[in-house]
């Protein structure tokens, strides 16, 4: 069983979230449950990525399937262990302009857009599966092109508080004494 999902659904309600899971995999879709993607890796097989409302709050997952019965619970609120963050000549000229709150507000209406998160949840499946593979490189060069990169939760945390002023860079001189 998937630790996420052991420590976010209590164990009582986990056989009743695991059969609405298996219903999307025999295609039956419930109510609480919103499929975002379907790939095939064989006549068989193949993932869903999708999220399930579960009292009153969203979880995304990833599950395979063979031959229409769910086989694997792969991912559970794991779909964003990955940000879009501005790329670095972005960052550091809003800093020497004196712009890192107004670049703050922009990359936060940003990162709640709704592509924004498919994205993200798309790149996370993917490169969960072969983070080498073409796909996942286009996915990382078509974000690369409007400015931004894909990293870790951690890394754009540090990002945040750089840009907020939290952390200050440290700067080092050599000195010739």
């Amino acid at each position: 069983m998937n630790d996420d999902f052991s420590t976010s659904i209590p164990e009582e309600e986990q056989g009743e979230v695991l059969k609405l899971l298996s219903a999307a995999a025999e295609g039956v879709i419930p109510r609480e449950t919103l499929v975002f993607e379907t790939s095939r890796s064989s006549p068989l097989d193949s993932l869903i990525t999708g999220s399930l409302l579960w009292k009153g709050r969203e979880h995304d997952f990833t599950i395979s399937v063979s031959s229409g019965k769910l086989a694997a619970l792969l991912s559970w609120d794991t779909a964003t262990r990955y940000e879009l963050v501005p790329i670095n000549a972005i960052v550091m000229d809003a800093i020497n302009k004196g712009k890192a709150d107004f670049l703050l507000d922009k990359w936060e209406d940003l990162s709640g857009k709704s592509n924004v998160s498919a994205l993200l949840r798309r790149f996370d499946r993917q490169h969960f599966l072969d983070p080498k593979s073409d796909l996942t490189q286009s996915l990382r060069d078509r974000v690369a092109s409007l400015g931004f990169e894909i990293v870790s939760r951690d890394e754009s945390e540090k990002l945040r508080k750089r840009l907020s002023g939290e952390i200050r860079p440290v700067f080092r001189t050599s000195r010739n004494l």
